[in-house]
């Protein structure tokens, strides 16, 4: 569940052609972030997401890449992003619901933690991780959903995700290596 903290921040800024055009232009800009050691997970664990420009391309190329890709953290994304509700009904939350609990996302979750961990991921541990992913799974699929999937996170304000402190790396165990990821 390393991933999860920025999320529905990535998936905003990373699927909505519509709301690329209002972020701030250090957002948009294809230089990184000012966290090289986030960049640096991102580029080992969302290697094909990584390559590929917010700006110069289309939020349907983006999810086309995350549907065909081999890494758990991209696929992770494009169940999220595939089967978030798209309106605010109870039956929309159904719907979700339906969707995301019978898919892989909850090992691919895990997977995707493995590879944070591989490239010297600290913030977290497996243990910390499989606790948070096993209580996502059971509050998104044991109870009649009354809210979208996406209320189980804390919003992120875009300031707020380039001003946070970066990320605390530890040894690498595969550096530069993106197969661990697959």
């Amino acid at each position: 569940m390393v991933q999860y903290k920025t999320l529905i921040f990535l998936l905003t800024i990373g699927m909505s052609a519509a709301f690329e055009s209002t972020l701030p232009l250090a957002l948009r800009q294809v230089e990184e972030t000012p966290h090289p050691n986030q960049n640096y997970l991102y580029e080992m664990c969302f290697p094909n997401l990584s390559n590929v420009s917010l700006v110069r391309s289309s939020a349907g190329k983006r999810l086309e890449i995350m549907a065909n890709s081999p890494f758990p953290c991209e696929r992770s994304n494009y169940i999220i992003y595939a089967c978030l509700a798209n309106g605010t009904s109870p039956i929309d939350f159904l719907a979700e619901q339906e969707c995301i609990c019978p898919s892989s996302l909850w090992e691919l979750e895990a997977a995707c933690t493995d590879c944070y961990l591989a490239h010297g991921y600290q913030n977290t541990t497996r243990e910390e991780s499989d606790a948070a992913i096993s209580s996502l799974s059971h509050a998104e699929c044991t109870a009649t959903p009354v809210q979208p999937f996406t209320n189980f996170f804390s919003s992120l304000n875009a300031t707020e995700a380039l001003t946070t402190p970066d990320a605390v790396l530890g040894t690498d165990k595969f550096p530069n290596q993106t197969a661990v990821s697959s």
